[in-house]
């Protein structure tokens, strides 16, 4: 692993700055959990709702978009449609940041539409030098950072150890996470893996 993209994979997993694409306050959308696990787990760096719409989410200043924000984000988390999602990494890019996660489904685990979608995200993120967590997953989660860039619930009763659950399966990450048994460093639901995959996350850890 060269230094770009070292620095990029260091970005995702332990990030002084987060944008949320798509934040809200909506109880049942990825992105509001995604503000709400930042919130709860203490994030020590700057949140950085981003919609295009809203002045506020969950009491922080919500920003138009991406390009509008002061300076780059360590790391994006694009919580909107996969057909959305694809412009949103671009835009990311172009903004200077180096790292995000993609939440949705709809790409090459659908097959058709969702391979070619899958394709142009790989094609955007080498571009732009960009590591990038999923697409089709949930997320990651940084415990000594409070870093929750993690799209369900996680257990409060998480404890920080040693231990780093890198899995595929959003729900094998899920059971293992909120099990109790281990003290955890990172949490990775890598999902389809498609720009960074587990031997980025080892190389990391």
């Amino acid at each position: 692993m060269d230094a770009a993209r070292r620095a990029a994979v260091a970005a995702l997993m332990n990030p002084r700055s987060v944008a949320v694409v798509g934040a809200t306050e909506r109880a049942d959308a990825s992105s509001s959990f995604v503000m709400r696990n930042l919130i709860a787990k203490g994030f020590s760096g700057a949140i950085l709702p981003v919609h295009p719409k809203a002045e506020s989410v969950f009491g922080l200043r919500a920003w138009p978009s991406l390009s509008a924000l002061p300076e780059p984000a360590d790391v994006a988390v694009i919580g909107i449609a996969a057909d959305r999602a694809t412009d949103a990494l671009d835009e990311a890019g172009r903004a200077g940041t180096k790292a995000a996660v993609v939440l949705a489904s709809g790409f090459a685990e659908t097959g058709g539409e969702g391979l070619a979608r899958q394709a142009r995200l790989v094609e955007i993120a080498a571009r732009h030098g960009m590591a990038v967590c999923g697409p089709n997953c949930l997320g990651l989660l940084n415990l000594s950072t409070g870093a929750a860039l993690y799209s369900s619930t996680l257990s409060r009763n998480l404890k920080r150890g040693g231990l780093a659950i890198l899995s595929h399966s959003g729900a094998s990450a899920i059971v293992l996470a909120n099990c109790g048994r281990f003290g955890l460093s990172h949490i990775v639901s890598a999902g389809n893996g498609a720009v960074t995959d587990i031997p980025d996350y080892l190389a990391f850890l």
